[in-house]
């Protein structure tokens, strides 16, 4: 909820073209993303969205498949907020809002065919590449939504998912 004076004062940037914070209502934050920042990770990056800025890592691993999914691997994303980013919240709410944000991140790539963890099956009911994807929120000045989301599209981008051959013997 947000008080009358606060809807008063949307209502007017809107009217005069403005957001509250100076730019346009077609000006975007300005973006800087670099890859490849984390040389044990098997895909990485770091973007600057605005004031927020995140660190992403993506690291693969090669398992046995869920028995109920037996040509699927598994696209895990785990989001952090360190206290010094959220330090108006507590440590259970900061998880909170990480569990939060990589909950919706991962449905959302997996949903929207962003990645399809059917390519992840490398013999069916024996082996699967699982994707984990790290990302420490460095700070959260607005647009953290989309800081995340272009982090994992890059990483995803840079992923290095190696050849294997299975050899029956």
């Amino acid at each position: 909820m947000i008080s009358e004076s606060e809807r008063l004062f949307i209502q007017d940037g809107v009217t005069q073209g403005l957001r509250n914070d100076g730019r346009g209502i077609l000006e975007y934050r300005p973006v800087f993303v670099r890859s490849n920042v984390v040389a044990q990770a098997d895909g990485s990056c770091r973007v600057r969205c605005g004031d927020s800025e995140v660190l992403a890592g993506a690291k693969l691993d090669l398992t046995q498949p869920d028995s109920s999914r037996p040509n699927e691997g598994k696209f895990i994303v785990a989001v952090e907020f360190p206290a010094a980013v959220a330090s108006s919240l507590n440590a259970r709410a900061q998880e909170d809002l990480g569990e939060y944000y990589a909950d919706l991140l991962e449905r959302l790539c997996v949903n929207r065919s962003v990645l399809d963890v059917k390519k992840l099956c490398v013999l069916k009911g024996r082996f699967v590449f699982n994707v984990h994807i790290d990302i420490i929120v460095l700070s959260a000045g607005g647009s953290v939504v989309d800081a995340l989301s272009m982090a994992i599209r890059t990483t995803l981008r840079d992923l290095q998912i190696p050849y294997v051959e299975v050899i029956r013997g």
